[in-house]
């Protein structure tokens, strides 16, 4: 399914059929894609309850996506090299990868129980600025900047940085503490950490 935005400003949410290049709604299982489109047209919102998507693709630049939580297992990608923020909270349904080839900000809950591997291109900025749960854990690449910082974050799995640097502000930025003591709970293997000097 990809966005169009086809009934105009003042209609931009999912459930409406015209705002689709298929023509309809959007259903379980889709790959949802969102290209250049006017700048009047770059606030889609997801009015559809309990959606379960394939994948998210950005080519175009500026996009605000909000809404309810959808369900996402095959990956996010954002190819435009510009800023945009998709801010539906998400739920992980399987590992995957998010490719952000352009400054991108989650402002929702993620909840992961799986692993998730976020690739932040070089002289790029993601952040999450939602909480983060779950079992999973995180890996970070790319030369890029993740910042999971502003929120306690609860996630319980692991955290692996082998390019690029993951800013934190305090220690729960990197997730609940384990029950007992994990030598590797945190790897710095070819990245960098960065610390706000108000880390508590």
């Amino acid at each position: 399914w990809t966005w169009t935005g086809g009934a105009g400003a003042g209609d931009l949410n999912w459930n409406t059929a015209a705002n689709w290049d298929a023509g309809t709604v959007p259903a379980n299982g889709c790959d949802l894609i969102f290209p250049a489109v006017g700048p009047t047209l770059v606030n889609p919102a997801n009015n559809i309850t309990g959606l379960t998507i394939h994948s998210v693709t950005i080519t175009g630049s500026g996009y605000t996506v909000s809404g309810y939580s959808v369900s996402i297992s095959a990956g996010f990608t954002n190819s435009s090299g510009a800023l945009s923020a998709f801010n539906c909270p998400l739920t992980l349904t399987a590992d995957q990868t998010f490719d952000l080839e352009g400054n991108t900000t989650f402002a929702g809950t993620i909840a992961n129980n799986y692993a998730l591997t976020m690739l932040s291109a070089a002289n790029k900025t993601s952040e999450f600025q939602g909480i983060i749960s779950g079992t999973g854990g995180i890996t970070k690449i790319g030369g890029g900047v993740l910042k999971t910082s502003g929120v306690v974050n609860t996630y319980t799995g692991k955290t692996l940085v082998t390019g690029g640097t993951l800013f934190i502000d305090r220690e729960s930025s990197l997730g609940g503490k384990p029950g007992s003591p994990t030598a590797d709970q945190l790897t710095l293997d070819g990245g960098t950490l960065q610390v706000n000097n108000n880390v508590n």
